[in-house]
């Protein structure tokens, strides 16, 4: 991606800015990341909890049960 950016010196620091369509790129971009994080993270708590079982540490739970819980 390439951005139009307006670089502006304050006595706090430097501000970037940009128009409001890229922005709001940036955003789309940076929520499809964070999905993507939650997801990866979910899915190796899922591997984990998959290695826990077949370790015998941990109970497996049944279709019909996770459905009763329901």
């Amino acid at each position: 991606m390439t951005f139009h950016t307006q670089q502006i010196q304050t006595e706090q620091g430097i501000l970037i800015g940009l128009p409001v369509s890229e922005w709001e790129k940036l955003m789309k971009e940076y929520k499809k990341l964070k999905e993507k994080e939650a997801f990866q993270k979910r899915l190796t708590s899922s591997f984990k909890e998959i290695k826990e079982i077949e370790a015998g540490r941990m109970k497996a739970t049944t279709l019909k049960d996770f459905l009763n819980e329901l």
